[in-house]
Order: C-alpha cells, then structure tokens, then sequence
C-alpha cells in the first residue's frame, strides 16, 4: 500500500488549535516488526516539557487526522521530540 507521505505532513501541518505548538513534522513509512505497513510520526516541539495530558490530546488530533488520510487498518506509532534534540541529532 503506498501512503503519500507529503500529503499526510500536509494534512498535519493543517491541524489547528493543538494544545502545544508543533513545529515541524516527519513522517516516514514502512513496515514494522510484525511486517505490516505502518506509519511513524514525529512532532517536533519547541517546548519538551508538557504533560501528560497535552501529549494525550496532541496524539488524539494527530491520529484522526492520520486515519482520515490512511487505511485505518495502518500501524501508526507517534513520538514527539525537542527542536533541542533534533539539533543535537544532526
């Protein structure tokens, strides 16, 4: 199955009124363990230190709007990092 990888980024930078400010978006795809197609996205924040509840109602938006874009039958595996930690990374 092919997933459009810039249109799902696209559909996610579209998200508005999310709890924490989410500055840039990687979505990579592939299978995972079980060899199953799936979805990885990382929402990069400014600001690492929210709680729980924030990280729950941003994983809440950002998987209905990868269900509107994707077979719901997809894996999808969300991880937020630090803009800090993707500086440190490169």
């Amino acid at each position: 199955m092919q997933i459009d990888t810039a249109a799902l980024e696209a559909a996610l930078g579209r998200l508005s009124n999310l709890p924490a400010k989410i500055d840039a978006w990687r979505v990579e795809t592939g299978t995972d363990w079980t060899d199953d197609p799936a979805i990885w996205i990382w929402g990069i924040l400014n600001d690492a230190n929210i709680d729980t509840d924030t990280h729950a109602a941003l994983r809440a938006a950002i998987l209905a709007t990868v269900r509107q874009q994707t077979d719901p039958e997809i894996g999808v595996f969300i991880r937020f990092r630090a803009t800090s930690e993707m500086a440190q990374a490169t």
